[in-house]
């Protein structure tokens, strides 16, 4: 069976630290499995799996200090895994993606991509042509919220990789669905790296 690893850095996480899951900096591992479809587990227990069929995904993880930590790891395996179904399920119907906040050629209106068909259309432009690599340096859950400091890197067919440091900010209802994922990125970043790495790879 393949699999794959989310490192996350948990910081200064306290409930990590106290379950033995880490220390201050260093790494705290969320194994993924392609094998199974994903399940919803409740936070704060130092260890579990899911077990399922059909070709999704299994993930294990050490320790979530709330739900909306846990549906941030969620998300990130899922779009590793390339599991466009387990990823919308982790969504509430009226759920809004904002990726990156305000506008950009990604969101013309600048008010984001809102329900479950809007982000599966995101999930399309988006997320479907490359193969995210993600590095969580922070991790700061608090209520119903979680922000995540990170790095990330789109590796793209062409073989170029795209990488860019960000905020990503989840924030769950009460049935721990992600009704909101903010992502704080500058898209004219991204747009100069990629028209220098096209450049470079035709000579320029």
């Amino acid at each position: 069976m393949r699999r794959e690893t989310v490192r996350l850095f948990l910081g200064a996480d306290a409930a990590a630290v106290a379950a033995g899951a880490g220390t201050p900096g260093n790494q705290c591992r969320w194994r993924v499995r392609l094998n199974g479809n994903l399940r919803r587990r409740e936070p704060g227990v130092s260890a579990f799996s899911a077990q399922q069929t059909d070709g999704a995904l299994i993930v294990a993880a050490q320790s979530f200090t709330n739900r909306a930590q846990q549906a941030g790891a969620e998300s990130l395996a899922a779009v590793r895994a390339k599991n466009k179904s387990a990823w919308l399920e982790l969504f509430a119907d009226d759920a809004v993606i904002q990726d990156p906040v305000g506008i950009s050629p990604l969101d013309p209106t600048g008010l984001g991509h809102r329900g479950k068909e809007a982000i599966g259309r995101f999930w399309d432009m988006a997320i479907a042509p490359g193969q995210l690599e993600t590095t969580i340096r922070e991790s700061y859950p608090a209520g119903d919220e979680c922000a995540n400091v990170a790095t990330f890197v789109n590796r793209m067919p062409n073989g170029l990789a795209i990488e860019t440091d960000l905020v990503v900010v989840y924030r769950v209802d009460a049935r721990g669905k992600i009704v909101s994922l903010k992502a704080y990125w500058e898209y004219e970043k991204i747009a100069a790296q990629l028209a220098k790495l096209l450049g470079s790879a035709h000579g320029g």
